[in-house]
């Protein structure tokens, strides 16, 4: 019986044959043009059906027809973002396409489109709840999408240069003050979320760098933990990675910090029991922030899993990245440059930790202000 795989390829398993469906438009007698060839090995049939995208997306189709809107993007997240894009990226990319964009606009082809086209998009995206930042995310998707086609010759220009993206929205974010930050660790000590509480809310580390910090990375004995692996999750699969910018690895030191020293030198030890006990199969890569059976998190289990104990604690709400903002805003009110934070938290530059903690740093502002005029008062 023959059973799709995907879009033009399906398997007969009584026959062991891959079949895939070239469709090449319409005939002048208004009848389909399509042929179906057969394939022993499943990557003679992929290979195939991907020169044959090709071929179509590069105006090489029988009759020399319009390329549409969906094959193009098939084709340019295949050859042009897959190769050099991060696995987060991509399926980002390909989520928004599947979802929305071949829905609404797979079919036209790439010359119909248009700036009154793609602003409606935008609105209807609007309107179904979407965020202004998301749906620049599509703006920024199509843009380069259609970019690669005018490079291609596909198109004589990019018509999204004359659409007008949703503004951008600057991101509110939820933080603890220090006596909320030792309610918190006070309730999570001895429990599994513990480690990842307290090395963001300590050390600022994203919710990545948490699930793929490992011992080999922390210095017991010089009190450092280098931040240089990430794990995080790409379509409910776990995968692990360099961190995406040098700014991101980094060395921090928790001398002096001795809740954090005690719970690393205790998680320690217990890691070397587990093996003892169990041998090299007990967390062998050597995770610092395990689950009680002493597995690597999954970055999107571990979050909700902080969430829910912060509620199950009558807690205010606040997730677990939020802990790493706490962390930003801690140092702020403390009067860390903002240069200081910025290395801290791993950002690329200091404009970056400006702007997402805008917030933060207007109230720095406000105190500058303060004790401008209270010198120019005292002086008069």
């Amino acid at each position: 019986m023959r059973k799709s795989i995907k879009r033009n390829l399906a398997y007969d398993d009584q026959k062991d044959l891959y079949y895939v469906t070239m469709h090449y438009g319409m005939r002048l007698d208004g009848s389909r043009d399509r042929c179906v060839r057969t394939f022993r090995r499943l990557d003679d049939a992929e290979d195939a059906l991907a020169e044959f995208l090709r071929l179509r997306a590069l105006k090489r189709t029988r009759h020399g027809g319009e390329v549409v809107l969906g094959d193009w993007l098939e084709v340019w997240l295949r050859d042009f973002i897959c190769p050099n894009r991060e696995a987060t990226t991509v399926h980002g990319y390909e989520n928004i396409i599947r979802l929305h964009l071949v829905p609404s606009l797979g079919a036209l082809k790439l010359p119909e489109l248009t700036p009154a086209l793609f602003q409606r998009y935008y609105a209807e995206l609007l309107d179904k709840g979407l965020s202004h930042n998301t749906v620049r995310k599509h703006h920024v998707l199509l843009h380069t999408a259609l970019e690669a086609a005018v490079r291609q010759g596909l198109l004589r220009e990019n018509v999204t240069r004359l659409v007008t993206p949703p503004t951008r929205e600057l991101p509110s974010h939820r933080y603890y003050d220090p006596a909320q930050l030792r309610e918190l660790f006070a309730r999570c000590a001895g429990t599994e979320i513990e480690p990842a509480v307290k090395l963001a809310g300590y050390l600022g580390l994203r919710r990545s760098e948490i699930c793929g910090l490992k011992w080999r990375s922390v210095d017991l004995a010089a009190k450092i933990v280098t931040v240089r692996e990430v794990r995080t999750s790409v379509g409910g699969t776990a995968i692990e990675k360099r961190p995406k910018s040098y700014s991101s690895v980094r060395r921090l030191c928790y001398e002096g910090v001795s809740d954090l020293e005690a719970l690393l030198t205790r998680l320690h030890a217990d890691w070397e029991r587990g093996r003892r006990e169990h041998g090299a199969v007990y967390n062998p890569e050597g995770y610092v922030a395990v689950t009680e059976q002493g597995k690597p998190w999954n970055p999107n289990r571990l979050g909700t899993r902080v969430a829910a104990f912060v509620a199950e604690n009558g807690l205010p709400p606040i997730s677990l990245h939020g802990l790493r903002h706490s962390f930003a805003s801690v140092a702020n009110s403390r009067s860390v440059p903002m240069f200081t934070i910025s290395k801290a938290l791993g950002h690329s530059s200091t404009s970056i930790t400006s702007e997402v903690y805008t917030h933060l740093f207007d109230e720095t502002v406000q105190g500058v202000v303060s004790v401008v005029a209270d010198a120019i008062g005292r002086r008069a």
